[in-house]
């Protein structure tokens, strides 16, 4: 991979290539679950769009199965949405005080789950209800300690922010901030960077993943800047004018397919030769330019009234033009 002062086209062309090699051949042997379980934490019931927008986009661009882990409110909607999602309502309900002893039993839940999972993403629609909160941050640490690959955004990064050692060191993770949730997280990293769009911006982000040591940040915007804190790459394909809620959560599921095809081993190294972090980089690269390409074809059609789920649709033609081979 190439080093931050490479040309913007010599990075494009290797770190796409390594996105390419991540994604698994389709055979007649293949069986359900082959080409990745991806799980979502993430739906309250304010906020039922974002999980199912992360969950679908992982199947649409290649996941076999999608799992999301919501409150019971949450859970009606998300399922009525799409039958293709399997939800579960395993988050505490935010209308009713939780105790220890009733967190733990959630808690015990969803961690039976994540041994069936390739690759859990952390926050879309979690809202900031103290009890979803808290049990969130406790299935993020023992997701952690399983050594199960972590996306973390939306409202995960709230509480990441507020105590970055959930996430500080551990290299099977990437978080995907928006500039808003970039300066919340520097702040907590004790960093003045605020992700400001400009000459500036790729090395700010680099230098908030040195900080994380670890993690993969993916800062997005009119370019998708990738580092790992070395090695920084900025996926610029075209992308939609319009910035609809619900895009980034798109951005989150088609990253998790990739996450799951980069390590399709439990407890194994990453396909590129053992190298976890370089095959994050490359699961990064390989979902955002689907999901810009997608975006780009749906806008042409939409314009000004493009939302997220016109997106949907263009992610398979996105995913054949950007991996014409794969």
């Amino acid at each position: 991979m190439a080093s931050a002062a490479s040309s913007p086209a010599s990075v494009d062309a290797a770190i796409l290539e390594g996105a390419r090699r991540l994604i698994p051949p389709l055979t007649a042997s293949g069986h359900k679950g082959q080409n990745g379980k991806v799980g979502v934490l993430g739906g309250c019931r304010e906020y039922t769009g974002a999980p199912y927008f992360a969950g679908i986009a992982a199947v649409k661009v290649g996941a076999d199965l999608s799992h999301v882990f919501c409150t019971p409110g949450a859970a009606p909607t998300i399922k009525g949405y799409s039958p293709e999602l399997i939800v579960l309502p395993f988050l505490p309900d935010e209308s009713s005080p939780l105790d220890p002893q009733g967190s733990a039993k959630l808690v015990s839940q969803i961690k039976a789950w994540l041994g069936r999972i390739g690759c859990l993403v952390v926050g879309p629609g979690l809202g900031d209800d103290p009890g979803v909160v808290a049990v969130s941050r406790t299935v993020l640490r023992e997701a952690r300690a399983a050594g199960l690959p972590l996306l973390v955004d939306g409202s995960g990064l709230n509480f990441v922010a507020q105590d970055p050692d959930l996430i500080r060191g551990y290299d099977r993770c990437i978080v995907t901030p928006n500039l808003v949730e970039f300066g919340r997280l520097a702040g907590g990293l004790g960093l003045e960077l605020d992700g400001a769009i400009g000459p500036q911006w790729q090395e700010q982000t680099q230098q908030l993943a040195a900080a994380l040591d670890g993690p993969i940040v993916v800062s997005k915007g009119p370019a998708d800047v990738i580092s790992d804190g070395a090695t920084t790459a900025a996926c610029s394909l075209p992308a939609s004018l319009r910035r609809a809620g619900g895009q980034g959560d798109l951005v989150a599921g088609s990253i998790a397919a990739f996450m799951c095809w980069a390590f399709p081993r439990r407890g194994g190294g990453g396909v590129d030769g053992g190298d976890g972090r370089r095959a994050l980089m490359h699961a990064a690269y390989g979902g955002c330019a689907v999901v810009r390409a997608a975006s780009a074809r749906a806008f042409a059609e939409r314009r000004r009234s493009m939302l997220a789920g016109d997106i949907i649709p263009h992610l398979q033609g996105a995913f054949e033009e950007v991996f014409p081979d794969a």
